[in-house]
Parts: C-alpha cells; sequence; structure tokens
C-alpha cells in the first residue's frame, strides 16, 4: 500500500483501518470505555462494521452487509416508491405512528420493518463475536456512521443486544473554536465524524495523548 503512494510522490506518515481510527475516537472521548467490555458499531451505507473491544484491545471486528441503504430498499419494496422516492421517505419520517390507514402509516410501517432488519443482522453479528469472548458481559455499545439516524435503530438494537445502545460523539471533549464554527452544523456532522477524528489525532510513533486535543 505505501508502495503505492511513494509511486505518487506522497510519503505515508500514518496507515490506518477506519474501524481502529474508530476506536481511538471513542477512547479519547469516552475515558470508561478503556475499562469495560464495550462494542463499537459504524453503520454505514451498504455495510457495518462491528468491534468487541477490553481495555483498550480489539478482540474481534467483522462486516456485515447491511446498512442504511438496506432500509431504503425494504421501504422501496414494502410502499413500491422508487428506491429514490425511497430514500426520501426515510429521511422524513419517524417510527411514531400518526392516524391509522393512511398512506404514511404505510410509509411508517415500512420504515419500521427496514430497521428491525438491519437491527437484527448487526444483533446476529455481534451475538457471534461474543460467542468467542472468553470472559465478561458487554456493558455498551458505541454507534457512529450515517446509518445511526435512522430513527429506533439504535433503541431496536438496545432491545435485541440487552444492553445501552449510544450514538457516539466524536467532538464531546474536544474544544470548538465557536467563532470559527456552527456548533449546531457541526453537532448534524457528528455521525459522520468518527473515523475522521480518530484518524486527525494520530502523528507518527504515536500513542493517542487526549490531554493535547481536549479542554
Amino acid at each position: 500500500m505505501t508502495e503505492v503512494f511513494g509511486m505518487a510522490g506522497l510519503e505515508v506518515a500514518v496507515l490506518d483501518v477506519d474501524i481502529f481510527a474508530l476506536q481511538n475516537a471513542v477512547e479519547l472521548n469516552i475515558k470508561s470505555a478503556e475499562e469495560k467490555l464495550i462494542g463499537i458499531v459504524k453503520v454505514g451505507g451498504k455495510n457495518s462494521t462491528i468491534s468487541i473491544v477490553r481495555n483498550g484491545v480489539n478482540l474481534f471486528t467483522s462486516d456485515v452487509g447491511t446498512g442504511g441503504r438496506s432500509i431504503t430498499e425494504v421501504i422501496s419494496t414494502e410502499t413500491g416508491a422508487s428506491f429514490e422516492e425511497a430514500e426520501k421517505i426515510k429521511r422524513k419520517l419517524c417510527l411514531e405512528k400518526d392516524g391509522s390507514g393512511s398512506e404514511e402509516e404505510a410509509y411508517l410501517d415500512a420504515l419500521h420493518k427496514g430497521v428491525e432488519y438491519v437491527a437484527q443482522e448487526i444483533h446476529k453479528q455481534f451475538n457471534y463475536l461474543l460467542s468467542a469472548v472468553d470472559s465478561g458481559e458487554l456493558s455498551v455499545v458505541y454507534a457512529s456512521g450515517g446509518g445511526v439516524q435512522s430513527k429506533g435503530l439504535l433503541s431496536a438494537l438496545s432491545e435485541r443486544l440487552g444492553v445501552p445502545v449510544e450514538q457516539f460523539n466524536p467532538f464531546s471533549v474536544i474544544e470548538i473554536n465557536e467563532e470559527l464554527h456552527d456548533l449546531n452544523y457541526v453537532k448534524e456532522l457528528s455521525p459522520f465524524m468518527g473515523t475522521a477524528v480518530g484518524l486527525a489525532i494520530r502523528e507518527v510513533g504515536d500513542k493517542v495523548k487526549a490531554e493535547d486535543f481536549v479542554e
């Protein structure tokens, strides 16, 4: 890999894997994460990545071929809407039902089925990985990626796993200059920025020093 960059005239200072970078960001922002058996899930568009981490050591990592796109596909199948229309529906709807027998309720039902499907697939993979852990119980799961914005997904996953599933905020301990950045916009970006923050705190020969990046 580094040879490819060298051929382009670039020098590689740090090379990382996205889920490991996300783990670094979690440990930077949540100190208790280094002392427990935790799960990390990045819910992307086509795929999701799951890690089991204990005491800062990544025990197991695996990919699941489902993500936010899967929810859109279920909505499209259930309602007959095109993929593009289903994506718009997904972005607008919430799981709370208003009324009965309406077109909106049909869309809500489809969204719910999509969310349940993705939660089920992620849950299966968590169970598979946890079956290989020799001791300890999962305490919490931190979720990142654009797919976590699908309303009801985190609660559905929490119900299946029997532990809290929290949306990870990669900026929770990072000082942000309010004069330069709109905090509301930063909050909107947070589901997408976990890996980027994990990469940003890397340096050559490093072990992340949290105090260099927090208030």
